[in-house]
């Protein structure tokens, strides 16, 4: 069921537990930032999400869904959207419901790979690394954040990069949300968001400068979004992790859990990989 609990073994602590719903839930408050965006619209039912941008882009046209949940409201909600929309299922999905997403026109690509640490505090990243939350007020901090991102998961189209600013700029204001981003000498040189929900925090969009890939910047992040995040009072961090990224974050102490089902609509590119990782 959604309630199912995957009991996993969290090398620095203990045996912990997470279920389908905390990663749905986490996953759905991280897309929905994108709501804030003119014309775009946020859909949350029976526990699953998904978000209608006007913007013809996989990165803001998605629905998180678990898996059984009825897939007709969301091919309603997303309607000519869904041919560019991405489909993530927490879990493995129900014969039913992959055949009506393949139905539909969606074609299955690689999975993304949910996986855990428990927060402890203090953690210690690299010492040539400067990672900070950006704060409202700082407007260069924040368009330097929509910028790595951006570059670091290749949405090239100025509208999907004036989508990505508008969300920065929301994320600031948000108290269930953090813009951190990592400077070396005073130069910005990698961007994440921490999203907190029910249980846990999630990570997402961890992207590095190519200029600095292989000095730590990526693990300065994630030490930082772990402090972060038990400060806050989460328990566990979580990542969506693109399977060729997994072998990192199992050395930064994350431990793997439950598969995310990943669909794409036949007009939707194939994803760029998790840029940045490490």
């Amino acid at each position: 069921t959604d309630l199912e609990v995957y009991r996993v073994l969290d090398p620095r602590t203990m045996e912990s537990g997470i279920t389908h719903r905390m990663v749905t839930e986490n996953l759905g408050a991280f897309f929905s930032l994108a709501a804030v965006c003119p014309g775009a619209v946020h859909l949350e039912w029976n526990g699953a999400h998904a978000v209608r941008s006007t913007v013809p882009s996989p990165a803001f046209n998605i629905a998180v869904l678990t898996p059984r949940t009825p897939l007709e409201p969301f091919l309603r909600f997303l309607g000519d959207h869904k041919a560019h929309a991405t489909w993530l299922v927490v879990g493995e999905p129900s014969a039913p419901l992959q055949a009506a997403i393949e139905a539909s026109g969606c074609q299955s690509t690689s999975d993304l790979h949910v996986m855990i640490a428990r927060t402890v505090a203090p953690t210690s990243g690299p010492g040539n690394v400067a990672v900070s939350v950006v704060e409202a007020s700082d407007t260069a901090g924040v368009g330097s954040w929509a910028r790595l991102v951006a570059d670091g998961f290749e949405l090239r189209a100025s509208e999907e990069a004036t989508v990505l600013s508008e969300v920065a700029r929301a994320c600031v204001e948000n108290p269930r949300a953090a813009l951190l981003l990592a400077c070396i000498d005073g130069s910005p040189v990698g961007a994440a968001v921490i999203v907190a929900s029910s249980g846990c925090a999630g990570l997402h969009n961890v992207a590095t400068t190519k200029a600095v890939r292989g000095r730590g910047v990526a693990t300065a992040i994630v030490h930082h979004a772990l402090d972060f995040a038990h400060a806050q009072g989460s328990e566990y961090l979580l990542v969506a992790a693109e399977p060729e990224a997994a072998g990192f974050w199992a050395r930064v102490g994350f431990t793997g859990t439950l598969r995310i089902s990943r669909f794409l609509g036949t007009s939707a590119p194939a994803p760029a990989s998790e840029l940045g990782i490490p």
